[in-house]
């Protein structure tokens, strides 16, 4: 126990006399807990409190960081590269007999790993120490991280709908701006047109229909967001075009009927998709989910489809010269 409260005092002193910074975008969005890890420690709760984390959510941004109803407005962050000595010796006692726990143990198969703490005043959540769920966590890749509460630790998910658009970020686009062109072919036979507002838009005949929001921004890039929706599941593409007309940013989502969907995202080079983000998930939860057996069926529907140049859009003739 003693252990477990000198590290919470230890951080906190980190943060007190190093330039803490706001929370960095690798945390941005929400996170569910998904599961404990286990591991070889010594806890100060036992099964049944550990498990009513599962399940909440932690909330990230630069101004706020949030566990379920518990919010710190303004947090600042400090965030350290730590070996994996260094993890095992912070967070483990020295003797045989005591609480032990190695980043093998978390699963992360690096020699070192990302560490964010978020300063923030004293709680009393856990009964015997100060912490917050989630106010220390380790980077184990891009949509998991891993913290501790009470000596016990999680692994939580981000959340899909969490995780904003790569290609609207690419064009410095703000996605939650009214569009300044709106386009649609609503029932894929007699082409496409622009529309002042989306209430002018026909209702879009499913599995022809298609819908398109056109943004520009000052360096001369756009952001196009397409809508395919279909009888089995509904298509978002984001594609970002650099100021010569190409290609650089791709964010696919497709929504299944089945309760699942399946995300993607990253640059383009040379025509093809190097993914950032690859996942499938929940529709009803978001939660990250393995690939169902049902998308082996549908191949083709997990490929969005890539305009390599602005010029092959379907609806070029309608975009601002």
């Amino acid at each position: 126990m003693k252990k477990i409260v000198y590290l919470i005092f230890v951080f906190l002193g980190i943060l007190r006399s190093a330039a803490a910074q706001t929370i960095p975008k690798e945390l941005w969005g929400t996170w569910v807990v998904r599961r404990e890890v286990p591991t070889t420690t010594i806890s100060c709760w036992g099964e049944k409190e550990a498990r009513k984390l599962i399940g909440s959510e932690i909330e990230y941004s630069t101004g706020v960081f949030r566990w379920n109803k518990i919010v710190t407005k303004d947090p600042k962050a400090l965030t350290t590269n730590i070996s994996a000595d260094q993890f095992h010796d912070d967070n483990s006692g020295g003797g045989a007999n005591d609480s032990q726990v190695n980043l093998e143990q978390l699963g992360i198969k690096s020699d070192k790993v990302t560490q964010i703490v978020i300063q923030h005043p004293e709680a009393n959540l856990t009964g015997a120490t100060v912490e917050i769920p989630g106010d220390r966590v380790f980077l184990k890749d891009r949509n998991t991280i891993i913290f501790s509460a009470c000596n016990v630790y999680f692994e939580a998910k981000r959340s899909p709908g969490a995780i904003g658009s790569f290609a609207a970020e690419r064009c410095g686009i703000d996605e939650e701006k009214p569009a300044q062109k709106i386009f649609a072919d609503p029932d894929g036979k007699h082409g496409w047109r622009e529309y002042r507002n989306v209430n002018d838009i026909p209702e879009l005949e499913l599995g022809l229909g298609q819908f398109a929001a056109y943004w520009t921004s000052l360096e001369g890039k756009a952001l196009i967001k397409l809508q395919e929706p279909g009888e089995d599941f509904y298509a978002y593409t984001d594609y970002c075009f650099n100021k010569a007309g190409r290609l650089i940013a791709l964010r696919f989502e497709l929504r299944t009927a089945w309760g699942w969907g399946f995300l993607e995202d990253g640059s383009i080079a040379g025509g093809v998709l190097r993914p950032r983000t690859s996942l499938f998930f929940d529709t009803e939860n978001e939660a990250t989910i393995p690939r169902p057996d049902q998308a082996t069926s549908i191949p083709e529907a997990l490929r969005p489809q890539i305009y390599p140049q602005e010029s092959g859009l379907p609806f070029v003739k309608l975009l601002p010269r």
